[in-house]
């Protein structure tokens, strides 16, 4: 089974991110122009200035630069910026994995069962990363509800209470079993009904501005270094620095 290779979580704020999108333009003889979006893919580039950097973080970027051969072979790069949800918005798309009494449609959740149901999306990403799921919510009544993290047969969560009112609400977790796999989700009671609205997981530690998603998230498998160098600069006893380009097809 080939091994998975994952940028490491070092990403710092403010990060630089660019999409470029190609566009074909035809031009008639009279020279009216005709431009529309070309065939390909875009692609998005990022620049992660990182400081302030440990050596054993200095070594893990170091590591896969060699691995990689530079920008010649492509490793997984988690967005610190993006949703790495799909369908953040429709419930009723199969990428949501539903309990049997769950009944959903749109943002719009009704456990109709007699007992707990949950309602969650796998993503294909590293379980030992520190990610924030957040989102809006209101219940049709007074009720408990629990965030849920679970990967590797461990799982983790926190319960809140919901009113009947919109509120903003986060759950930020860190893991640390070497798995490649992560589920997050809801838990909603016997006979509850909830809207949700603005889900959204991102590999940090806390919620940003909502990013709505269909069927693109913020996980590029095929991500490269953008750069045909990798300088670093060492300004201390275990402190060093560097500013890194990666680039990835939007697909």
């Amino acid at each position: 089974m080939t091994r998975v290779t994952y940028f490491p979580q070092l990403a710092q704020f403010p990060i630089t991110k660019r999409r470029s999108v190609r566009t074909v333009v035809n031009e008639s003889m009279d020279g009216t122009q005709f431009k529309a979006r070309g065939v390909t893919s875009s692609s998005l580039q990022w620049q992660l200035s990182l400081a302030a950097l440990n050596t054993t973080e200095r070594d893990q970027v170091l590591a896969l630069w060699s691995e990689c051969r530079g920008g010649a072979i492509p490793f997984v790069f988690i967005d610190p910026t993006a949703n790495l949800f799909l369908w953040s918005d429709d419930f009723g798309k199969q990428v949501w994995i539903k309990g049997a009494g769950l009944e959903a449609s749109g943002t719009s959740l009704v456990n109709s069962g007699a007992s707990t149901e949950r309602i969650t999306q796998v993503l294909a990403a590293p379980a030992w990363f520190r990610y924030c799921m957040s989102f809006r919510i209101r219940g049709y009544s007074p009720m408990p509800l629990s965030a849920l993290r679970l990967s590797d047969g461990v799982e983790s969560r926190t319960q809140f209470g919901v009113g009947t009112d919109w509120e903003s609400l986060a759950f930020s977790s860190a893991g640390e079993a070497p798995a490649e796999g992560v589920a997050f989700g809801v838990e909603i009671p016997p006979g509850a009904a909830v809207e949700i609205v603005e889900m959204q997981v991102e590999a940090q530690t806390g919620s940003s501005t909502y990013k709505r998603t269909t069927t693109i998230n913020g996980i590029h498998r095929a991500a490269r270094f953008d750069a045909e160098e990798l300088e670093v600069s060492e300004d201390g006893t275990d402190s060093s620095s560097m500013t890194v380009h990666i680039t990835a097809r939007e697909a």
